[in-house]
């Protein structure tokens, strides 16, 4: 992980050289994600990604013969410090957002971005009801739906697994609820699947980097002796990774036989390096495509160049997502001659796909990527890494 220190003093680089290269005022576009919180090592992998696509577009020529002002604030994995922080990018006020992270945190700030007419593009959150229920014309989002994902995890218990019983377990945030909801109705039309059991548990406190006190765990154990009750094949949990090394831990401890699986927020770097590797072994996740994975033509040298400045690669897909948020607000402005963020959005809604470091990127009508379904895959945690999903069998 990049130091906080490394990130301000490169963001302000980056501000600097926007002031410095060109006559015409810099294009203003925000990222708002958490850099501190629970979910900080994906917020920081994020800055890092897009940072570097910024630079890459500057040293380019940038975009209309502007350079890209790069302007960064913290949601601390908050909704009202998120909210907060939205408010300060519209005051700047931006061209357009990348934003953000985790539904309960982007469900506040794409309503406040889209009031105040800024175009904005999540990349890590992926509730259905954001583009369902609100109508908003200049939210779009460059990672896949928790329809689409419940769709992708019934496929793969039934087909891979060959499970018939399963059970849900999320942990009642915005985000998890959705997942398992998205779960249960995926499940619900395959006829060989039966949902045996469906549970919301009591997250602890986030701040608490290590919960693994009697007091925390206590009800994450009943709640998994209800699950074994039910005798599933198949766990999935919804919801973020904290809980789930606990939820890990303590199936084990259990004795719970079914197959542990979690949803995209759940297995991420923190937990690989929170839970022993005698209890991690095995476990699956569903997930969009991780960066190592990735094997599009206008991913390798960008990868490569993350790898080269800040060492390793993320762990999680995130960063790439935001950064061909960033990429695709670029290609708009360049095919529009504009900066204005309606016309920005209605070239979106019909742009031919364009090509992305996740792979080809366009939209539908709701501000969806088109091929939402294509992103996923399942992975099995293989001695401390996750690697592809091949047909294993067994924890």
């Amino acid at each position: 992980m990049v130091r906080y220190g490394l990130l301000v003093f490169t963001l302000l680089w980056s501000l600097f050289s926007a002031v410095a290269v060109g006559s015409e005022p810099p294009i203003k576009i925000g990222l708002l994600a958490p850099l501190t919180g629970a979910w900080e090592t994906d917020g920081q992998t994020v800055a890092n990604a897009v940072q570097l696509a910024v630079d890459e577009i500057n040293a380019s020529g940038g975009v209309l013969g502007r350079t890209i002002a790069f302007l960064v604030e913290d949601s601390e994995s908050d909704l009202a410090a998120g909210l907060d922080a939205a408010h300060r990018l519209i005051d700047e006020p931006i061209v357009a957002a990348l934003a953000t992270y985790g539904t309960a945190v982007t469900d506040p700030v794409a309503k406040a971005l889209d009031g105040a007419g800024i175009l904005s593009i999540a990349w890590g959150a992926s509730a259905v009801y954001l583009t369902e229920d609100f109508g908003l014309k200049r939210f779009f989002r460059t990672n896949a739906r928790d329809d689409v994902q419940g769709v992708y995890f019934v496929n793969f218990v039934a087909q891979q697994l060959e499970a018939s019983r399963i059970a849900l377990l999320h942990d009642g945030s915005a985000y998890a609820k959705g997942l398992a909801e998205a779960a249960r109705l995926a499940a619900s039309r395959v006829p060989q699947l039966q949902v045996v059991h469906v549970e919301e548990i009591q997250p602890g406190p986030r701040a608490t980097v290590d919960p693994w006190d009697d007091a925390s765990l206590a009800p994450l154990r009943e709640a998994l002796e209800r699950v074994k009750a039910a005798e599933p094949e198949a766990l999935f949990y919804a919801g973020y990774s904290p809980e789930a090394a606990q939820l890990a831990r303590l199936a084990k401890e259990t004795g719970l036989e079914a197959r542990f699986i979690g949803g995209d927020a759940s297995i991420n770097e923190d937990f690989l390096d929170r839970v022993a590797p005698e209890i991690s072994e095995g476990l699956i996740i569903i997930q969009q495509v991780l960066p190592k994975d990735l094997a599009h033509a206008e991913a390798i040298p960008f990868l490569e160049a993350y790898r080269d400045r800040y060492g390793s690669l993320p762990r999680t897909p995130w960063a790439f997502h935001a950064a061909d948020a960033l990429r695709v607000i670029v290609k708009a402005i360049e095919a529009t001659g504009s900066t204005d963020s309606d016309m920005l959005a209605s070239h979106l809604r019909t742009m031919e796909p364009i090509a992305g470091i996740t792979g080809p990127i366009s939209f539908d009508q709701a501000g969806d990527r088109a091929n939402g379904y294509e992103l996923f895959r399942a992975y099995v945690v293989r001695g401390g890494e996750l690697v592809l999903y091949s047909g294993d069998s067994g924890k």
